[in-house]
């Protein structure tokens, strides 16, 4: 945008400033409409977009996954009775990964994963992990005690009967060559002298993440499903009110916040449906009930299996895969299933994201920081852009030497506005000068930028990667706060080299004014994301500062 500066504006300029202004100005807007969070889904099918739940929402009408679907889900479903018995915790240590399984539904209560220092515990929630919530007609199995059968260092299995059915109830939990990837096995066993008749398949709870604390500006926290023709479904967190349930085929569901995900896939057919919901509590601070009190959001969700009827004395197995762990890109692809998927880097720029996943990825096993990976590859981006970058600052050159020119044309013709830029362009095409060449660079940057922030907010390589005083690459460099106000020094570090860049082409006093107010939007735009990117920045004016002194030295 500094050529925008270097000339007193003639009206197509101001034109194009303006156009430019507003495409920064709302890059976010721009950014959600070109890759949205949830695909349409084909229209045969009945799914609740984003626009229909927030409708919902409105009207305070969104009901759970078993009213959502009356005539899927009839309504003669029972609650079995309940008995009484103690919660009893049996951790299970997976590599770096720490479970806490409960004889509540032989689900699991709690994860910690070691490495990425990331926990969850769901002692507070009415369903935990991988708990089976309803068989047939019968709900609230989630509360429902199992017995160990097995235990193993690598496998677990739990039983129990569902007596009013004479369902033997067989849940496999074991480990798989990948890391962070398990199978997990549903056997139904017909213990009585009837057939039983499923009705509608088992719900399986296929994920959960508890946030107790506030989360940085651009977090991804949302539910995801890949349908069985490839159409992705994402919900964002902030979309989802009370209870989501979504009927179709599906190849697996799942779960992610900032750092790690739950994936969960029936391996031997499609998941007929899935559900989503959100439950905030109240924690109390100090004993009072508004003052001190915080809260914390559940958001859970659940698989629907196949219908299988199953006769006297035959059993019937569900097969499926569980994923939790870290959305680590390649490593979700080495697994398959188009795992991979769940980290949502747009359809667009997705070649760009992945490349820099590579990139850095590579440039960690020379440099083993990722601070250096960045300004590497800011510098492969400078080099690769270096033509065009290195013209367009050569047309500001000359545009600054033509003030003169300029302001003489704009003295003789300050009485005919016409004539007058009739003159100024035919100066600009005398000298071959491009009074817009200079944003092209930045544009031509822009998809890299939203690639680069896409992939800052998807992968969790940098997360807690530090450089110099920076401690989390993911994150805002705060230093400290004053009040409720984070002080990040980096994108101030970052204003200053905006400012000087910008100056190397002011000629002016309208234009200084209007470079202290674009040094102050670039603050504002990039005060609060990701460090990572912010660096980027930073380094890319510096090489622009060197590369256009270089070239005001030379001409």
């Amino acid at each position: 945008m500094t050529p925008l500066m270097s000339v007193r504006m003639d009206k197509r300029t101001i034109t194009a400033f303006i156009m430019i202004f507003l495409v920064a100005f709302s890059y976010p807007y721009i950014m959600q409409k070109l890759f949205p969070h949830l695909s349409p889904p084909p229209p045969e099918e009945e799914v609740i977009t984003d626009e229909e739940n927030e409708k919902l929402s409105k009207e305070e009408a969104v009901q759970s996954p078993a009213q959502e679907h009356e005539k899927d889900l009839p309504q003669e479903k029972e609650e079995f009775s309940l008995e009484t018995f103690e919660e009893k915790k049996i951790p299970l240590a997976i590599g770096d990964v720490s479970f806490t399984f409960s004889n509540r539904g032989g689900s699991i209560s709690s994860v910690e994963f070691l490495k990425y220092q990331t926990s969850f515990d769901y002692s507070s929630s009415e369903e935990y992990v991988l708990a089976i919530s309803s068989i047939g007609r019968f709900s609230g199995l989630e509360n429902m005690q199992f017995t160990i059968e097995e235990q193993t260092d690598t496998r677990i299995v739990w039983q129990s009967i569902l007596k009013e059915e004479n369902l033997k109830i067989e849940k496999i939990f074991e480990t798989t060559d990948k890391d962070y990837l398990y199978t997990v096995r549903l056997k139904l066993t017909n213990l009585g002298p009837e057939k039983f008749y499923m009705e509608r398949g088992p719900v399986i709870v296929s994920g959960s993440i508890i946030t107790q604390e506030k989360k940085r500006r651009y977090a991804v926290e949302e539910a995801t499903a890949l349908r069985v023709d490839d159409e992705i479904q994402r919900i964002p967190k902030k979309k989802i009110e009370g209870a989501l349930w979504m009927d179709s085929k599906y190849r697996w569901v799942g779960l992610q916040e900032p750092t790690v995900c739950f994936i969960l896939m029936n391996r031997d057919k499609a998941i007929d449906g899935w559900g989503v919901s959100k439950k905030i509590e109240l924690i109390k601070g100090n004993g009072k009930e508004e003052k001190g009190a915080s809260e914390t959001e559940i958001i859970t969700t659940m698989a629907k299996l196949e219908v299988a009827d199953i006769p006297p004395g035959d059993s019937v197995t569900y097969n499926m895969t569980f994923y939790a762990g870290p959305k680590l890109y390649y490593h979700l692809a080495s697994i398959g299933n188009d795992f991979k998927r769940i980290l949502d880097f747009g359809k667009m720029l997705a070649p760009i994201s992945r490349g820099i996943i590579w990139g850095l990825n590579k440039l960690f096993h020379v440099f083993h920081n990722y601070g250096i990976c960045i300004i590497i590859i800011t510098i492969i981006v400078k080099i690769i852009l270096y033509p065009l970058t290195h013209s367009s600052m050569k047309s500001m050159k000359r545009m600054k030497d033509l003030q003169p020119h300029m302001e003489a044309i704009r003295e003789q013709y300050k009485d005919d506005p016409q004539r007058m830029n009739r003159e100024v362009l035919a100066l600009y095409k005398k000298h071959k000068v491009n009074p817009v060449g200079g944003c092209f660079p930045i544009f031509l940057q822009l998809p890299i930028f939203i690639a680069l922030f896409k992939t800052l907010n998807n992968a969790v390589e940098l997360k807690g990667a530090s450089f110099l005083w920076i401690k989390d690459l993911s994150a805002p460099d705060t230093i400290f706060m004053i009040g409720s106000f984070p002080v990040n020094v980096l994108p101030l570090i970052m204003g200053l080299t905006q400012f000087i860049s910008q100056k190397q082409t002011v000629t002016d006093q309208k234009q200084a004014q209007m470079m202290y107010f674009m040094t102050v939007f670039f603050m504002f735009i990039f005060y609060n994301m990701p460090s990572g990117l912010v660096l980027y920045w930073l380094i890319s004016n510096v090489l622009s500062i060197i590369q256009q002194g270089m070239i005001n030295k030379k001409t």
